[in-house]
């Protein structure tokens, strides 16, 4: 077999590898969490109810937040799409006996480029909402986007808001969380 066969092989075996480790890892990281233990649960709600109450979102700021937020949602939801396209053919490519690496290289770039895109797009959504709460209530809605389970258990049990205006506030908040991440 020829040196440039060889490293053809060779890189795609690399390549072949690295898409496996790749779906491993989003394997592994979808599993579900281990379930904290009932009192730890209930303190991690009762700690997002608290850093809830003290954001203190008013309706304008959430709705400005949504704005912003809604704002670059279509070219999200294409770069995604665009993401995936992509993945398929290389994954596609891979299958073949004589791998064309620069086909590989071609759409490795694509993606690249396409999650550049949509990273830009993330920072550019947290630095305007940075703007609207100011440092310290940014700070806490980023810890609080880690406990949303936490606050998502408290919708209808015993730490449920007690006026119906601050359900409504609590669920926008969760949704904008959601939409962050």
């Amino acid at each position: 077999m020829s040196r440039s066969r060889m490293r053809g092989r060779r890189a795609a075996i690399v390549l072949a590898l690295a898409l496996a480790l790749g779906l491993a890892a989003a394997a592994v990281a979808a599993q579900p969490a281990p379930q904290p233990a009932a009192s730890d649960e209930a303190g991690e709600q009762e700690g997002a109810v608290a850093l809830f109450h003290g954001i203190a979102l008013e309706p304008k700021e959430l709705d400005q937040i949504e704005k912003v937020l809604d704002k670059d949602e279509e070219t999200l939801a294409k770069a995604r799409a665009e993401i995936r396209i992509l993945q398929a053919r290389l994954a596609r490519l891979m299958l073949e006996r004589s791998v064309p690496m620069d086909q590989v290289q071609s759409l490795v770039k694509g993606s690249l480029d396409w999650e550049y895109q949509i990273r830009m797009i993330q920072i550019d959504r947290q630095i305007s909402i940075r703007r609207i709460l100011g440092d310290e209530r940014w700070a806490s809605v980023l810890k609080l986007q880690r406990s949303v389970p936490a606050l998502e258990k408290g919708k209808g049990g015993a730490k449920a808001p007690a006026d119906k205006k601050d359900a409504e506030r609590r669920n926008r908040l969760l949704r904008i969380l959601k939409r962050l991440g």
